[in-house]
Order: C-alpha cells, then sequence, then structure tokens
C-alpha cells in the first residue's frame, strides 16, 4: 500500500491493523475483527498481491486463508500450531481495491489436532471456500534467544 493509499483508506468499523509476525506485515497489512465464535480478518487487494493476469494471485489468496485459519486454531488451543492440512476451493477472483475479508470458525477441538474451516469473500461474494487442519506444538527457543 502506498502512502497514498494508506492515509485514504480506512477500514470498515471493527477491523484493527495486526502486526503479530515478520512475514504477515510483508503481505499486509492484515486487519482483524473477532467475535465469539469467529475470527474475521482482511486485507484491501493491491498490485503486489496481483499475478501476471491482474487479479490477486492464488498464493496470496493461500497465504491469507492459512493465517485466518490459523488464528481460530490457535485461539481454541490457546497453543502455537503448525499447518498440517490446508484445503482451499477458488470460485472468484479478487482485484486490486477488493476488501477481501475472510472468516473462519473452529468445526472440532481435538486432542492433538484442530480443525477448521471458513470462507474468503468480496462484497459479500464467496470467491474461495477454506479449511484446514492444524497440530499444536512446543515452540522451541531460537538461535541466540531463550524459550519462556
Amino acid at each position: 500500500m502506498n502512502d497514498a493509499t494508506q492515509s485514504a483508506f480506512s477500514p470498515p468499523p471493527g477491523f484493527t491493523p495486526i502486526d503479530h509476525s515478520s512475514f504477515c506485515s510483508g503481505i499486509g497489512p492484515i486487519f482483524e475483527r473477532r467475535d465469539a465464535d469467529e475470527v474475521h480478518r482482511a486485507f484491501l487487494a493491491e498490485e503486489k498481491h496481483t499475478n501476471a493476469g491482474g487479479v490477486v494471485h492464488g498464493g496470496m489468496l493461500s497465504t491469507f486463508a492459512d493465517v485466518l485459519l490459523g488464528q481460530a486454531a490457535w485461539q481454541a488451543a490457546q497453543r502455537p500450531l503448525v499447518t498440517v492440512r490446508l484445503v482451499s476451493d477458488f470460485i472468484a477472483a479478487a482485484r486490486p481495491g477488493d476488501w477481501v475479508e475472510g472468516r473462519s470458525r473452529v468445526v472440532r477441538l481435538g486432542r492433538t489436532m484442530v480443525f477448521v474451516a471458513g470462507e474468503v469473500s468480496v462484497a459479500g461474494k464467496v470467491i474461495m471456500t477454506i479449511s484446514g487442519n492444524f497440530k499444536p506444538i512446543e515452540r522451541k527457543a531460537r538461535k541466540g534467544k531463550t524459550s519462556k
């Protein structure tokens, strides 16, 4: 998002920017709104998100789906997780200038796996359905850092 776009853009009510990882800050900004049963995340599609055809790249949408579903899984498990399986069905395209919004919910919280499902939409129209399985893990300390 360039400076002019950033100053002119205001997300819908309830959405606030998140910055929880260096990876997400590279593809974002990503915005979030939470309610009791679902996680809502969104981004404003930009030129940097497009493929050669001028629509939002499937890799961007898949990455967005992973962080969307992963957040719902994390809220349920209350610990770090890794993606075991990510399934996406692309239904329609998103274009630069679109507010791309996803919502996800936990389908089942098992002892060793969290099952999550959701959808991604533009202007109320579903463009992608998604589901994933996430496995809780123990966080390991990075080199030079201590684990808490």
